[in-house]
């Protein structure tokens, strides 16, 4: 079965086919739903700007001048609507003192407190953390930047803001995220160890795996919006010692910086794959479990398994994350 390009669907939909626009929503509303997640940081608000989010994309269409920029065209409407989401509920706030949550997590992390060497759950739910504490527009960057990989100059379109203002919230969000890993590693008895080359790195794959475990419906169903948690006071430290499993190989996943840019581009069903991060999409989209795979031919199989061994021989933190899932163990048992 063929699959079609953006902008075929778009033009598809304009003809009046709404199974092309079915198809649109199927491939891009988990992915958009994960970034208003991120955002909104309420599964309850994600949910309503997705819906909001391809309510306007079906009314509005007619007026994409450029198809092929169907996605980047999206992400700009739901960063708009996570910034009008954000605006209306930035006052609304939850004593973390008294949460269960946070109780829970800190009584359940002192059990393995012991075990100093091992690394903790806790590891990524404390950067996740520190995301959360960034202003609105600097999450915005680092989601266009670090998930959506797309270049400044995409970022600045779809901020609607000129590009210096990009690299200038880009830097600053950085600048905060290593002086709240600075800070928290002087004050905890387990300092963070992501065994990364770069910060960027560790950004990178983290958003990848909760990516991953957000497709999968493994996120705690928590408005973490109505929590504050501050990387210089009692709200963070109480949010960061949060765990109850040991991450497995978390050092395998940021021994090496995700390449971007590919020597060659790859051809998939007439569309250039450049780099990991498209070809990793593709895959998720294609098939998110063994089951999905099953329902597929064999001359399908044979055609996106190209993509999965580009994955494979870049052995990055894309590949990394599909092991981790199991994804590639379910792909190969079936694919060879």
């Amino acid at each position: 079965m063929r699959t079609y390009s953006d902008e075929e669907l778009v033009k598809r939909v304009l003809q009046g086919d709404e199974g092309a626009f079915s198809e649109l929503y199927e491939r891009y509303h988990k992915r958009l739903e994960f970034v208003a997640y991120r955002l909104c940081t309420n599964s309850e608000d994600a949910k309503d700007a997705v819906q909001q989010t391809f309510l306007q994309v079906h009314t509005s269409l007619h007026t994409l001048r450029e198809p092929k920029r169907f996605y980047h065209w999206c992400c700009k409407i739901i960063h708009g609507k996570c910034t009008d989401m954000f605006r209306k509920n930035r006052d609304v706030f939850l004593d973390v003192d008294h949460s269960p949550l946070v109780n829970t997590m800190v009584e359940e992390r002192e059990d393995f407190l012991p075990q100093k060497q091992m690394h903790f759950t806790s590891d990524r739910e404390v950067l996740l953390g520190m995301l959360d504490e960034l202003p609105l527009s600097q999450r915005q960057v680092i989601m266009l930047v670090y998930f959506d990989q797309l270049s400044m100059q995409d970022c600045a379109t779809i901020l609607n803001v000129p590009e210096g203002t990009v690299k200038s919230r880009l830097f600053t969000a950085k600048k905060a995220l290593r002086e709240m890993i600075r800070d928290y590693n002087e004050t905890n008895e387990t300092p963070l160890n992501f065994k990364a080359t770069t910060l960027e790195a560790v950004i990178g794959t983290i958003l990848l795996k909760e990516f991953g475990a957000f497709q999968n419906n493994m996120l705690p169903n928590v408005s973490m919006n109505k929590q504050r948690f501050s990387a210089h006071g009692k709200g963070l430290t109480a949010f960061a010692i949060a765990a109850t499993v040991v991450i497995a190989g978390v050092g395998y996943y940021f021994h090496k910086e995700t390449p971007t840019t590919a020597q060659a581009p790859l051809q998939y069903q007439g569309r250039d794959i450049h780099n990991s991060h498209e070809a990793y999409f593709i895959l998720r989209n294609w098939a998110v479990n063994e089951k999905q795979m099953q329902k597929r031919n064999p001359d399908e199989v044979a055609e996106i398994r190209v993509l999965y061994e580009y994955l494979k021989q870049n052995q990055d933190a894309y590949y990394a994350i599909l092991q981790q899932d199991g994804w590639c163990e379910d792909f190969e048992a079936i694919a060879y």
